[in-house]
């Protein structure tokens, strides 16, 4: 069952690690994070969705009332210094493109479920929810998420067979 009491499992996951994150730093803003990636998640479905399916017939109160929940929540997040990690927002942006693609349809309680519709759905919002996440996360371990940068320098690489100054990996160390 992916559904408790009509909200998805994996949205009560994700909050539940947000919150963690944000009790583990001691810092309110964490809680800003967590009502942002929620209320600005459902804002962009909410508002593709009156795009994708309600063109022509008006948004609903209700819509209206995402919209403004999620704008409002994502901007006081902003200025009381929440950020987001990019990757993860570009990560989402290019799932949202792929799911408009398929036809941005959702799986329901209680209607018949499509599996490729909920991997496209889950992704999107995981990305989402650790484009909040990473940043809340310690500092070594939100690097420890980043791919690895090489760089060469030839004063600091030590590796055998660059001589007789080859350094500590040339000559192992004797007491």
């Amino acid at each position: 069952m992916i559904w408790v009491g009509g909200v998805r499992v994996s949205t009560i996951v994700m909050a539940v690690l947000l919150l963690t994150a944000a009790i583990a730093r001691h810092d309110w803003r964490g809680l800003l994070a967590t009502t942002a990636w929620f209320f600005g998640f459902e804002t962009a479905w909410q508002s593709t969705n009156a795009i994708t399916y309600l063109a022509g017939h008006g948004m609903v109160a209700a819509d209206l009332g995402w919209i403004s929940a999620g704008v409002g929540w994502t901007l006081a997040a902003h200025l009381a210094g929440v950020r987001v990690n990019w990757p993860f927002v570009l990560l989402t942006a290019a799932l949202w493109v792929v799911w408009l693609l398929q036809g941005f349809h959702a799986n329901y309680p209680h209607r018949p479920f499509d599996p490729l519709v909920e991997v496209i759905n889950e992704s999107a919002k995981t990305a989402w929810g650790l484009a909040y996440l990473v940043p809340l996360l310690p500092v070594d371990l939100a690097l420890s998420l980043r791919p690895p940068r090489f760089r060469f320098s030839p004063a600091r690489d030590r590796s055998p067979g660059l001589g007789a100054n080859a350094g500590p990996a040339a000559s192992p160390r004797t007491p």
